[in-house]
């Protein structure tokens, strides 16, 4: 009973550093994602900011300053690099991930732009050879304007920013709040294993205190069966009965022998 006991106790450990291993890391990724996501935001909101604010460029030569404008271009070629993760579960099931990359290859007076698209849908819409208008800040494009009055925004647009990190922000927000609400949820868990009874007292005393009563019923109902014959029901009840006896002799002793003064433990002579 004893290596029984102690094997639980080491299990239930195990499992408690393990819970507050994976509560931690939970708790770790969410502030993380959280912090990113505000600092995106914010990025992005400057960005967006100084953009709309951002002059038109008086020469369009020397767009690299921080001012706006836009011109016409074409679209000389688009890409869509295709790449595979992959990763493999505790039984061995293996799954690949595909990630697309979707850039535009812009050519706009003598510059030339290799520039990514965030949404494939819009990628889509450019075909190698399409004049396009394409609105450069910053020395880097922005937005192409195609001739059926759609737009294409690109990676390097603000509002797409502000668009990832407002993502990421829930999704920290999300992570947060149920790293809050698992720590209520297991301390609320613990008090009541300690503490089942509430202000009533723990729950191991109170049934030791009824044991004796439930182990009289039993060898009661031990005698009723042995009076009518039934010799082999009898003996399993006063097993039971013994048994019930034993384990709340132990319970008592080993609860004096903790609860009483550090004096009475003294063996005398």
């Amino acid at each position: 009973m004893q290596v029984q006991g102690a094997a639980v106790n080491a299990g239930g450990r195990w499992i408690r550093g393990m819970f507050l291993t994976w509560w931690r890391i939970l708790g770790a990724a969410g502030a993380i994602i959280l912090v990113v996501g505000i600092i995106m935001t914010v990025q992005g909101a400057t960005a967006s900011s100084a953009l709309s604010h951002a002059p038109v460029c008086a020469d369009p030569a020397k767009h690299t300053s921080g001012c706006r404008f836009t011109a016409s271009g074409l679209v000389k070629s688009t890409n869509d690099a295709v790449q595979y993760d992959t990763s493999t579960d505790s039984h061995g099931l293996t799954t690949r991930y595909r990630h697309d990359t979707y850039t535009a290859v812009l050519s706009v007076g003598a510059s030339s732009y290799n520039t990514e698209i965030p949404d494939g849908n819009l990628w889509s819409l450019l075909a190698a050879g399409e004049p396009v208008n394409v609105q450069i800040w910053d020395g880097k494009p922005v937005q192409i304007n195609l001739t059926g009055g759609k737009t294409v925004a690109t990676a390097d647009r603000p509002d797409q920013v502000v668009g990832s990190g407002i993502f990421l922000l829930i999704g920290g927000i999300c992570i947060i709040a149920f790293w809050v609400l698992i720590r209520v949820f297991a301390r609320r868990s613990v008090r009541r294993w300690r503490n089942p009874l509430g202000g009533q007292g723990s729950l191991v005393p109170q049934i030791a205190s009824d044991l004796p009563s439930e182990i009289q019923r039993l060898r009661q109902a031990a005698d009723r069966y042995e009076s009518i014959g039934d010799r082999a029901r009898a003996d399993v009840l006063r097993d039971y009965a013994t048994q019930m006896d034993a384990g709340s002799s132990a319970y008592t002793g080993s609860d004096a022998v903790a609860r009483a003064p550090d004096g009475d433990n003294q063996p005398t002579s």
